[in-house]
């Protein structure tokens, strides 16, 4: 191993991204050349994100200060025109530039352009269908109507106000064992969601992970453009991309990565946490030495931090570390590791008393129609009352920790819940089974399928959180002002863009086999004009207004 230690955190910054002009462009210049289109899950989700508006953003959005940079773009904090003035929210805006500075005209600015709408797109619809508790959320594109070859492309996202775990190391000089364990069972249980989802990061560092608000230990992962979707578990990418100092073994063997990609960078965040600078790259060391080091996994243990690290975590990293692909610990496996699973910051729910309240929120919810469901699922993207409540303790004693509830049922570590994980749960859970009621499992899971509003065969995180949104809108019309609902109809009518949605808008939005004709009847209007029914803004507010979301339990 290394003999020294003298390279501070501050020296592998966001600077220390491949050369645009070498291993980044080969990288575009595959997925450019590649036959197969971005990746585009047949969800609601995927039907609804992936869509881009063709309105100037600024149209919809008033731009505050720069937060951010990279080598893309820049991402600026902004807030809706559409909120009232008391219910002003913040969103984060990733916008990348059609056209490079530097070019000088030079014959680079096509493949310029080129290069960042591809990646534009792919991290779009990546992020469409990507749903989970520690993922960044996307709630709209933006691209140039005149010419979107050209750019702008902007990306409407989640904003955490927490700034960069990166930042956080800098100011602190390392992170404490106790609170790196919280830290980094966030960060496992988001890869082994990615791995379950076939998708690599591929570009895993402190850059990458934000906190949720500035005194939180709450991490969500962000920038998925160098992100991949693998057609399978054995699959492996040849293009090269991400930052060099974080890159694994592999990707210098010119053997192609694969998912251990993420466990690799995931050990590098580990020991950046712990210890409070790089494991492979000291003061001045050129690019050569980095990458030699990387290839033999010779991570430095020799400074004064390492000797404070815990022999559990130290294993851990370790493992992660592993210079030989087949032998590196993967992150389901990190999950049941006793240093990580005393991180996890999920409270046990097993003798939760609030088991009749959630059983007949379920039901509440199964009771709604297509349209309904639909829109409450895809509005908790967005900023709403619900949002505290599910996040990491942002329930007291006397409401649902839906957070805690869906890690815990989760038993695979996937991101998802299927019906008997739920069911199963429920029927153990004080007061939420119905003992008298021969029918109850049945009858439970006939309103679990209905949450399941994109027919998937399980319940994704978006689902989950539909239930606590209805909770907060059957005693308070959270919907009377223009949003969210204004941005999902921009979203719904993005296709046409005419200011109305009919029977096809609706069509791509609710489960195949719906009454498409029946709920534009059902909450449109008839017009003269085109000679069928059609929705209007003021129609989709209705639609999850208080008044039309009664329910009754079965």
């Amino acid at each position: 191993m290394g003999s020294t230690c003298s390279i501070d955190i501050q020296d592998v910054g966001a600077d220390c991204l491949l050369s645009e002009s070498s291993v980044v462009e080969e990288f575009q210049q595959e997925r450019l050349s590649s036959s197969t289109q971005p990746y585009v899950e047949l969800s609601l989700r995927g039907t609804v994100f992936a869509s881009s508006s063709s309105c100037p953003v600024e149209s919809v959005y008033t731009f505050g200060d720069q937060i951010g940079t990279g080598t893309y773009g820049h991402v600026s904090k902004a807030t809706s025109k559409r909120f009232a003035k008391e219910e002003k929210q913040d969103f984060a805006i990733k916008t990348m530039l059609g056209k490079d500075p530097k070019a000088m005209n030079n014959g680079r600015d096509r493949f310029f352009a080129m290069t960042r709408r591809r990646i534009f797109e792919s991290e779009r619809q990546l992020l469409a269908v990507l749903e989970h508790p520690h993922i960044t959320h996307l709630m709209g594109a933006f691209q140039n109507a005149d010419n979107n070859h050209e750019g702008p492309w902007s990306l409407v996202l989640e904003l955490c106000s927490g700034g960069e775990l990166y930042n956080r190391i800098v100011a602190t000089n390392r992170i404490p064992e106790e609170l790196a364990q919280r830290m980094f069972w966030q960060m496992v249980i988001t890869v082994a969601y990615l791995r379950s989802s076939f998708i690599v990061h591929r570009d895993l560092k402190p850059e990458n992970w934000i906190f949720t608000h500035p005194d939180s230990d709450v991490v969500k992962l962000c920038d998925f453009g160098t992100a991949i979707r693998m057609p399978s578990v054995s699959s492996r990418s040849y293009a090269a991309g991400g930052t060099l100092a974080y890159m694994a073994p592999e990707a210098f063997e010119e053997k192609g990565v694969s998912f251990a990609a993420d466990d690799w960078g995931l050990g590098i965040v580990l020991y950046t946490m712990v210890i409070g600078r790089h494991p492979f790259k000291s003061a001045n060391q050129p690019e050569s030495v980095v990458i030699s080091r990387i290839r033999m996994g010779d991570y430095e243990q020799q400074c004064e931090q390492w000797s404070l690290v815990s022999d559990e975590c130290k294993v851990l990293v370790s493992e992660l570390l592993c210079a030989t692909e087949v032998s590196r610990l993967q992150s389901t496996s990190a999950l049941h590791k006793e240093w990580v699973e005393h991180g996890k910051i999920c409270k046990d729910c097993r003798n939760l008393a609030l088991g009749l309240q959630l059983v007949e929120l379920i039901g509440r919810f199964s009771q709604l129609d297509e349209l309904q469901r639909a829109v409450l699922v895809l509005a908790t993207r967005f900023p709403t009352p619900a949002k505290p409540h599910t996040l990491p303790g942002g329930a007291d004693e006397h409401s649902i920790p839906w957070y805690d509830l869906f890690l815990q049922w989760d038993s695979d570590n996937d991101g998802r819940l299927s019906s008997a994980d739920i069911v199963s749960a429920l029927s153990i859970l004080p007061g939420a089974k119905n003992e008298t009621d021969p029918d109850f499992d049945s009858k439970v899971a006939a309103a679990i399928a209905r949450l399941d509003v994109d027919q998937s065969g399980y319940i994704d995180w978006c689902e989950w959180c539909a239930l606590p949104l209805l909770q907060i809108a059957l005693s308070d019309d959270i919907f009377a002002s223009k949003e969210p609902v204004a941005s999902l109809f921009r979203l719904f009518d993005a296709p046409t863009g005419d200011g109305v949605l009919c029977v096809t808008d609706l069509s791509r939005i609710i489960a195949p086999g719906s009454d498409s004709m029946g709920l534009v009847q059902k909450w449109g209007e008839w017009s003269d004009i085109t000679g069928e029914y059609k929705l209007d803004m003021a129609d989709l507010c209705n639609v999850v207004g208080k008044e039309a979301l009664v329910g009754v339990w079965m």
